[in-house]
């Protein structure tokens, strides 16, 4: 009784709470990259200054100064914006390929038993020819 309860469970264990396993996992590397590249605060200050960098506006009407620093403004904006902007690229790039990776891991997954089988079989033909 006890040895047709086994591999049952065996094939419960590879098939059902392995694979909800593997699913966790890419969703934790999902999660990972969300906080790696810190998504929500890219997109919320997208156009802010690159590192904070801005010139502050005299006091008074100075053409050469006001222009000076909105120039240096918006040149900083600009490099921030356009920073973030492949930061976010590689972040779609980063969380494609943990999906197409955690995809590609479950289907090895479930078919490796079927890849050991027919490499043994394999091997023993060899064997014997």
């Amino acid at each position: 009784m006890f040895l047709i309860k086994y591999p049952f469970l065996f094939l419960k264990w590879y098939y059902i709470e392995s694979s909800k396993k593997i699913f966790l996992i890419t969703k934790n590397f999902l999660h990972f990259g969300v906080s790696y590249f810190s998504l929500p605060l890219l997109v919320k200050t997208f156009f802010a200054p690159w590192r904070g960098y801005y010139k502050e506006y005299n006091r008074g009407f100075n053409i050469k100064s006001f222009f000076s620093a909105w120039s240096t403004n918006t040149i900083s904006r600009t490099f921030g914006a356009i920073v973030r902007f492949f930061l976010i690229i590689f972040f779609v790039i980063a969380e494609f390929l943990f999906l197409v990776g955690g995809i590609l891991m479950w289907v090895f997954w479930l078919f490796l038993p079927f890849i050991i089988i027919l490499v043994f079989y394999q091997s023993w033909l060899y064997l014997i020819y």
